[in-house]
């Protein structure tokens, strides 16, 4: 299956909690993490919403006996306050999302399967997306940052269309984007057909 898409992670993450990935062996590790308030108050910054009332995040790691990949396996769960797109009156939302992630503390080991998947995109035009599991993300300073990926995983999952309970347009999204741009701009070609259609009246 596909993995999702996830954003390159910024210089300095909003929500940051870091965990050795030497310590990460055939025991399951769980690891259990909330924001703190400042977090929280970045972490709004970045997903464009009002306010993150509360981000917390659940995952376990865990990695067969003498291998360089690290399995995660985790959830995400936040109250987050935006702007319902119809009233535009502020509105909370739950949102969250389960994922899982594929990590590696051996970058120089050749990821074949890689090779191999870049090979066959040369030779073909339509080519499926690899797999994380067989293209796994590289372990930073001994380091697998959970807080960066449980943020990526959030802006996946908030809604870029947030409403009211019970608020609804009867012309869809379409409307709505018009309603929040505002009135249309008026054909200035318009007054000039009036004004032609006017004169051939007078005669």
């Amino acid at each position: 299956m596909a993995r999702k898409k996830r954003e390159s992670p910024p210089l300095k993450p909003e929500w940051s909690h870091k965990i050795d990935a030497a310590a990460v062996n055939r025991t399951s590790k769980k690891v259990v993490f909330k924001a703190s308030e400042r977090e929280r108050l970045d972490l709004a910054r970045r997903l464009g919403a009002n306010s993150v009332d509360s981000a917390e995040a659940q995952m376990t790691l865990e990695r067969d006996t003498g291998s360089y990949i690290i399995h995660v396996t985790g959830s995400v769960n936040a109250l987050i306050n935006q702007n319902c797109v119809v009233s535009l009156a502020p509105v909370q939302n739950e949102v969250s999302d389960t994922f899982e992630a594929w990590y590696t503390d051996k970058p120089e080991v050749l990821n074949l399967n890689k090779i191999r998947h870049e090979r066959e995109s040369v030779m073909e035009s339509e080519v499926p997306v690899m797999s994380e599991k067989d293209d796994p993300e590289h372990v930073i300073d001994g380091f697998i940052d959970l807080g960066e990926l449980a943020t990526q995983y959030l802006s996946l999952a908030i809604s870029p269309y947030p409403r009211m309970e019970g608020e609804r347009h009867e012309k869809g999204v379409d409307c709505i984007m018009e309603f929040q741009a505002g009135p249309a701009r008026k054909n200035p070609f318009a007054m000039l057909k009036d004004w032609k259609f006017k004169g051939k009246e007078k005669k």
